[in-house]
């Protein structure tokens, strides 16, 4: 049959049974112009061997309209050559049951051109193996609209350097569930400036596993905003050597959350620098594990502020391996709190240079078992305003050496309230010139059970 005298009109009105008749050499000769005048009912009567024999040039000739009657057997008979021809504008048109009927070699031939006709719906009706398909120019041609329809399923197809491949933009506009898809293969291959288009809410989707596949250079990218948007497993993702490479800016995005997930042997890799320079919020946030792990670097570099924000448990988690590290600035800032959750082994591992510099709240607000542990020269050392302040159950728990130690001037500055706290063992250790040096004011406040364990050199000093 030759139909290359008909009219548009009269092929337009062909029955569909003469359509479906028709032989691939009648097929292949139609004119661009008869092509363009097949109706919807045509196309679908076209049998699938006809189809095959289209020129790209008929099948750009198509209707939109004409070409809803394309079935998904006749798409998936298609040559190549043919689905070339199919224009943005036909692609559009195609319905979201037919785009999976492409092979996959004629998917990752379209043009970009003809790739931006799709819409975000027909790009989610890709299949995966028709998405893993896509060249990385395909891929980076995709608007913003397009990649959000990309499914999960779609998204965890995609091969590493397709992933490599992905624009800042486009990383933005992925949902969160579209980047908690990105296999941890294929994370390795996300770059700093791919990820500096990543959004809070994407940065929030990355799984411990993802973070932990970044490189060292991807992960330390990451803006403050960012790594403050990490869920607490996603903080667990990132390796030591990454934590150490923080900026102070970057990690002053650390929420106290993030601060309390990081691990010893991470918390292990942060700088002095880094540390001092955590707000005191952030410090809070440390668990007593953390700072037990901290090392007597990492102590002596935490600032008054930091030591002032530290809770009574942070203080009493402090090893007394640490302890010496303290500087008398940093104890400046101790709370009262602080001082009074000091352990005995802690204070006796303070020099003595530390102690003295105590302020007189500080010291009152140290156990009696701390205060017991006070060297004889670092009791002797104390000030007039440091001794008084002292409690009287704090002046009975001094050892008898260091009240033997004290000099006349500061047994005469105990108090009346301070002398009568005296124990018995301590009377009894007084030397003679401690005794002689008691004002009469003090004299008159020893009790009689304290006189009674004078010995007869000291009652005979007073």
């Amino acid at each position: 049959m030759t139909l290359s005298n008909l009219t548009t009109t009269q092929i337009a009105a062909l029955p569909t049974a003469t359509i479906a008749s028709l032989s691939t050499t009648t097929v292949a000769a139609l004119a661009i112009t008869q092509v363009a005048a097949l109706t919807k009912a045509e196309v679908a009567a076209i049998n699938t061997t006809d189809l095959g024999v289209l020129a790209s040039t008929q099948i750009a000739a198509l209707t939109t309209a004409a070409l809803l009657g394309l079935t998904s057997t006749e798409i998936g008979a298609l040559t190549s050559t043919a689905v070339a021809g199919f224009t943005s504008v036909q692609l559009a048109a195609l319905s979201t049951l037919a785009i999976p009927e492409f092979q996959t070699t004629e998917i990752g031939a379209l043009t970009t051109t003809q790739l931006a006709g799709l819409s975000a719906a027909e790009v989610a009706a890709l299949s995966t193996t028709e998405a893993s398909a896509l060249t990385t120019t395909q891929l980076g041609a995709l608007t913003t609209a397009q990649v959000k329809g990309l499914t999960t399923a779609q998204v965890a197809a995609l091969t590493s350097t397709q992933i490599g491949g992905l624009t800042s933009g486009q990383l933005a506009a992925f949902t969160a569930g579209q980047v908690a898809a990105i296999s941890t293969a294929d994370a390795p291959s996300l770059t700093s400036t791919q990820l500096a288009g990543l959004s809070t809410t994407g940065a929030g989707a990355l799984t411990s596993g993802q973070v932990a596949a970044l490189t060292s250079t991807a992960a330390d990218s990451l803006s403050s905003a960012q790594l403050a948007a990490l869920t607490t497993r996603g903080i667990a993702g990132l390796s030591s050597t990454e934590v150490g490479g923080l900026t102070t800016t970057q990690l002053g995005g650390f929420g106290s959350a993030q601060i309390a997930a990081l691990n010893t042997t991470q918390l292990g890799a942060v700088t002095t620098t880094q540390l001092g320079a955590l707000t005191t919020a952030q410090v809070k946030g440390l668990t007593t594990a953390q700072v037990a792990a901290l090392t007597s670097t990492q102590i002596g570099g935490l600032t008054s502020g930091q030591l002032a924000a530290f809770t009574a448990a942070q203080v009493a988690a402090i090893s007394t391996a640490d302890a010496p590290s303290l500087t008398s600035t940093q104890l400046a800032g101790l709370t009262t709190l602080g001082a009074a959750s000091l352990s005995t082994a802690q204070v006796m591992a303070l020099t003595s240079t530390d102690v003295l510099a105590l302020s007189t709240a500080q010291l009152a607000a140290l156990t009696t078992a701390a205060v017991g542990a006070l060297t004889t020269t670092e009791v002797n050392g104390l000030g007039t305003g440091q001794l008084v302040a002292l409690t009287t159950a704090q002046i009975a728990a001094i050892s008898t050496a260091a009240i033997a130690a004290l000099s006349t001037t500061q047994v005469q500055d105990l108090t009346t309230a301070q002398i009568p706290a005296l124990t018995t063992a301590q009377i009894f250790g007084l030397t003679t010139t401690e005794v002689g040096a008691l004002t009469a004011t003090q004299t008159a406040a020893l009790t009689t059970v304290q006189l009674a364990a004078m010995t007869t050199a000291q009652i005979g000093a007073l």
